[in-house]
This record gives structure tokens, sequence and C-alpha cells, in this order.
């Protein structure tokens, strides 16, 4: 794994762990529930367990961070902008995948 791929995997686990933190606190909010299974999906895509172009790209955790977080949790919100990088990331990597 390349030094790249380290920090977007760091940034997607960092916003997972808060955004399980959260859950714990609310586990019937569907917001964190959400975000916490297309969290997870990127880590898996990271990790090269699974690869699949259109679930990428149906990944909307940015929106909820927007609209759902950044009101109240910042930190959620600035984890989850971070960890969008790896879609990037993985977008462009696996583009042969398509």
């Amino acid at each position: 794994m390349t030094a790249n791929e380290l920090k977007h995997k760091d940034n997607v686990e960092r916003a997972l762990a808060t955004c399980r933190s959260r859950l714990k606190e609310k586990p019937n909010h569907l917001p964190f529930q959400i975000a916490e299974e297309q969290l997870s999906y990127l880590l898996t895509c990271l990790s090269g367990k699974e690869f699949n172009a259109k679930e990428l790209s149906e990944i909307n955790v940015g929106l909820l961070a927007v609209r759902e977080f950044e009101p109240h949790d910042m930190e959620l919100a600035n984890q989850i902008y971070e960890a969008l990088e790896a879609k990037k990331y993985l977008a462009q990597n696996n583009q042969d995948e398509t």
C-alpha cells in the first residue's frame, strides 16, 4: 500500500470511528447509519476486497455532512470531507474497472 493509499485509509478510518461513536449515542439516527455504511464501503474498496464503480458513484455522504452534520458536528463533517478524497482517488485509479 502506498503512502497516499495509507493516508486515505487513515482518513476513512478516522471518520468511521467518529461516526460509530456518534451512532452509539444515537443508534436510530438514520444519517449516522447511512454515513457508517458508506464509509465502511470506502474502506472495503481501499483494502482491495471489493470495488464497484456504480456503488462508488452513489456514495453521497458528503451531502449528509453538509445537511445533517455541519450545523452541529463540524468535527465529523470535516472528517467526512477528508475521507471523501478516497472516493476521488478510487475513481481515478480504477477507471479501467468501470
